[in-house]
């Protein structure tokens, strides 16, 4: 299990990986044809091990991103977060993928390097909507 300071949340991949060294190393489980699975919030999640002892690696399958939700960028959720942001063409959207966030394309790069996001109306949508923000 994995918590944010706020929650428990669904997936995380550094600490998939470091449980299952871990695991691997006190002997509590071997892999299956090279494959160790965690059971979480997220599913079955499959992890890759090849070699052992200090060239042992792990390698994990994230849970595969799925489109949750479309939006407006006028969405009352998103007027704090995406104020005075300059957008590009492709309407917010919110995915899914072990965790819940948002994606939202801008203008440019220069605009991306630009932004000053405003955390504490981020930390709100994130709330509001069940996402990491």
């Amino acid at each position: 299990r994995m918590f944010s300071p706020q929650k428990e949340v669904p997936f995380a991949g550094h600490p998939s990986v470091g449980t299952a060294h871990a695991v691997l190393q006190a002997g509590l489980a071997a892999p299956v044809d090279g494959v160790l699975v965690q059971d979480g919030i997220a599913g079955a999640l499959p992890l890759r091990v090849n070699g052992e002892g200090a060239q042992q690696r792990i390698a994990i399958r994230t849970p595969r991103a799925q489109l949750a939700e479309i939006a407006e960028a006028t969405d009352p959720r998103l007027q704090a977060a995406l104020k005075d942001w300059p957008l590009g063409s492709l309407p917010p959207a919110r995915m899914q993928g072990g965790r819940s966030w948002w994606v939202v394309q801008v203008a440019d790069e220069a605009a991306l390097r630009a932004l000053r996001p405003d955390w504490d109306a981020v930390a709100a949508l994130a709330e509001s909507t069940d996402s990491m923000g």
